[in-house]
């Protein structure tokens, strides 16, 4: 699918500008036209035929959407759009205005930060869910300072969690 400005979305979501591109897709700018509202929509453009890939894509979502949190990206809406019969998933985000702690990485910012950014990790986690991908690129800072945490891509379940290693019996290393 060829995502590009001016196309509109499920007659709602009309894109703007490109954000970003990654290893799933890409991050646009749009606008919401049902509820008058900027908003980020995530395209799954580069795994759409990869079942596993959407299932994981689509995980995101649910796991997104069960998270109420001041310091995690607030999910809108979720759906796919056909592109001559494959399915191409999207999600309708909260559009963050600020810089990622990889472009403004300073002692200072991560210090003042950090404790909503660990307060966020702590609520995923009784949610049970973990992140799995905390890296600076994946941590918005807000105009008001505030530490917003996104991409939960490869986020999992505890429960779906494996251990590699096996707790060792008393006596032994």
């Amino acid at each position: 699918m060829t995502v590009r400005a001016d196309m509109t979305i499920q007659d709602r979501y009309q894109l703007q500008d490109l954000l970003g591109a990654g290893g799933f897709g890409q991050v646009w700018k749009a606008a919401d036209q049902t509820l008058e509202r900027e908003v980020a929509v995530k395209f799954a453009i580069f795994i759409a035929d990869d079942p596993q890939a959407v299932a994981r894509f689509t995980a995101e979502a649910r796991k997104l959407a069960r998270l109420r949190h001041r310091s995690i990206v607030t999910v809108y809406d979720a759906g796919a759009v056909s592109d001559d019969g494959q399915q191409i998933p999207y999600l309708a985000m909260e559009l963050l205005d600020g810089t990622t702690w990889q472009q403004s990485a300073s002692a200072e910012w991560i210090v003042q930060t950090g404790a909503s950014l660990a307060d966020a990790l702590a609520h995923m986690h009784e949610k049970g869910i973990v992140h799995r991908d905390i890296k600076p690129a994946n941590i918005m800072i807000g105009a008001d300072g505030n530490a917003v945490l996104m991409d939960l891509g490869i986020a999992r379940d505890f429960s779906a969690l494996t251990t590699v290693t096996a707790a060792a019996s008393p006596g032994t290393l």
